[in-house]
């Protein structure tokens, strides 16, 4: 919840700098969008650390799989954060007319945007890899896979 509140407060400070320069390429707000879709994750899943962890509990079962959901879309809108902040980044970097008039403004929001993309990427592919670690304990069904004959089944996390 602190990774995606921050950075809807730091999009929030972008949008800011780059309202005196709307046709910026700063104005788009990809750091508004990945942080609400990472707090969104971070109380759902505070939502479900409330549930009993039973396998026969519904309510837990559907907040893991919205969990599950909404943080594979926050791995697409963590990525485009990190990529559209890095080439930022590299405009202002290079001093182009984009990032003017607040140019060290928008270069530390830019590096900040990029570190915070980078962190929501990695605790957001986490998360997803989470459900498919407990899928077996929550009675989730995985698929059988048949090769050369020999009936094997696998998780994401290499378990058999």
């Amino acid at each position: 919840m602190i990774l995606g509140s921050l950075s809807t407060i730091v999009g929030a400070f972008v949008l800011y700098s780059a309202s005196e320069n709307l046709g910026s390429f700063f104005a788009v707000g990809s750091g508004i969008w990945a942080g609400l879709l990472m707090l969104a994750v971070g109380i759902i899943s505070y939502r479900a650390s409330w549930e009993t962890f039973d396998k026969d509990n519904k309510k837990f079962k559907a907040l893991i799989i919205i969990h599950y959901v909404i943080s594979i879309i926050t791995c697409t809108t963590s990525a485009l954060h990190a990529a559209h902040s890095g080439i930022c980044l590299g405009f202002c970097v290079s001093k182009n007319e984009w990032c003017k008039p607040n140019l060290d403004t928008n270069t530390a929001l830019a590096a900040i945007g990029l570190v915070l993309g980078i962190l929501m990427l990695i605790f957001s592919i986490m998360s997803t890899t989470f459900f498919c670690c407990f899928a077996r304990i929550l009675g989730f069904q995985n698929s059988n896979h048949r090769r050369d004959g020999i009936h094997i089944t696998v998780n994401c996390c290499g378990q058999q």
